[in-house]
């Protein structure tokens, strides 16, 4: 959306005549005024540093093919740094200046100083870590985004979302004073997702049924007292008409999984509470790093819950922060995690564990423990 109302590039009335924007002055003022680049880092996940440095060099080579237009306005020191990046064949050098490079150039074709959108910057730090491969990646990504960020003359502003800010390595230290909005900040609460009101003038136009279950399902996340909805499964439940869980399958849940499964067991009675729907209350961490999650802490664990979208603010009190599962969709991609974790497929039949796990978020306690009963008897001693 900010890369169509800002490119300059593209010719956008059509996308907002009708909408609020276009009656107040920043339409007049920015609709496609400047030069955008607009990036999105998710496909980089790899088992390996040379996979995912391999999907670095291809996305950047992909972007500078986009912005061939600029060829004319190069010197030949230029275009040779331009045609490396093109032909995917530039040196770490050349990668790390990348994007700053084409700042300057963008700037210079355009007599416009230049946005930088990049969607989940995190993805290849996540991957690495992962995979084990974490602080070669970073090495690349921080100088990256260091020229980009910071005395860039050609910068106009840069926009990125992500999950953690990866604070601990330095790479928002990098930065020209980044501002952050995370699920416990003010500022832009309404718009993690869709309000009530929108969800139901949504479904609406739509033509589906709003109703309890709608709300059960994708309702119960609370930014700063706005409760939201989560849009992509509004999205998917307005397009295809059926109530199901949507989010669970957006992205991939190993770290979470891989970090609860090395935490200690007695950490284990507040996630089993949280699944059963009660509250519990942890000390909020807003520099959360990769760093950090290298301990087996639970207080890490929930805090990559709470911004993962596992987890929402429920309530304060004078000295404590209360949080709770969402919605039901969240509540089965957990229970689907545990029983991954604790019966990894090998304890009774399929069916008995499907019906225990039925019956503990239906909190049928008669119905859990005849299937319990079943799941035992079939584990060796």
């Amino acid at each position: 959306m900010l890369e169509n109302f800002f490119d300059i590039e593209k010719n956008s009335k059509d996308l907002f005549k009708d909408l609020k924007i276009s009656k107040s002055e920043i339409y007049k003022q920015n609709l496609n005024k400047y030069p955008v680049i607009h990036l999105d880092f998710k496909s980089l996940t790899a088992n390996t540093f040379e996979s995912c440095y391999y999907g670095l060099r291809t996305l950047f080579g992909r972007l500078y093919n986009e912005k061939k237009d600029i060829i004319d306005i190069l010197n030949h020191v230029e275009y040779e740094k331009y045609d490396r990046i093109l032909k995917e064949s530039g040196s770490e050098d050349d990668y790390k200046e990348a994007l700053s490079n084409l700042c300057i150039w963008l700037e210079r074709k355009y007599k416009s100083k230049v946005i930088v959108l990049i969607d989940e910057y995190d993805t290849p730090m996540d991957s690495g870590y992962n995979n084990r491969y974490y602080v070669k990646i970073m090495n690349i990504i921080r100088p990256i985004f260091s020229s980009t960020f910071k005395g860039n003359d050609s910068l106009k502003m840069g926009i990125m979302t992500g999950v953690l800010r990866v604070g601990g390595e330095s790479l928002f230290s990098a930065f020209n004073n980044p501002v952050i909005y995370d699920v416990m900040a003010p500022g832009y609460s309404e718009y993690f997702g869709f309000t009530e009101d929108e969800t139901k003038e949504l479904l609406k136009y739509f033509d589906v049924e709003f109703n309890a279950d709608v709300k059960e399902y994708y309702n119960g996340y609370n930014f700063n007292g706005v409760h939201i909805y989560n849009p992509w499964s509004v999205l998917n439940y307005a397009s295809l008409k059926e109530l199901r869980p949507y989010w669970i399958n957006t992205g991939s849940n190993t770290l979470i999984k891989n970090l609860i499964e090395k935490t200690d067991k007695q950490n284990w009675g507040k996630l089993e509470d949280l699944i059963l729907g009660k509250t519990i209350s942890f000390a909020y961490e807003p520099k959360l790093s990769y760093a950090l999650l290298n301990s087996d802490e639970l207080n890490s664990i929930l805090n990559l819950m709470l911004v993962s979208g596992y987890l929402t603010l429920d309530h304060k009190d004078e000295l404590r922060t209360f949080f709770r599962i969402p919605n039901r969709e969240v509540q089965i991609d957990l229970v689907n995690i545990f029983e991954e974790i604790t019966l990894n497929g090998n304890a009774g039949g399929r069916d008995d564990v499907d019906n225990f796990v039925e019956a503990l978020i239906e909190n049928d306690k008669e119905k859990a423990e005849l299937n319990l009963n079943h799941i035992l008897l079939s584990v060796s001693s």
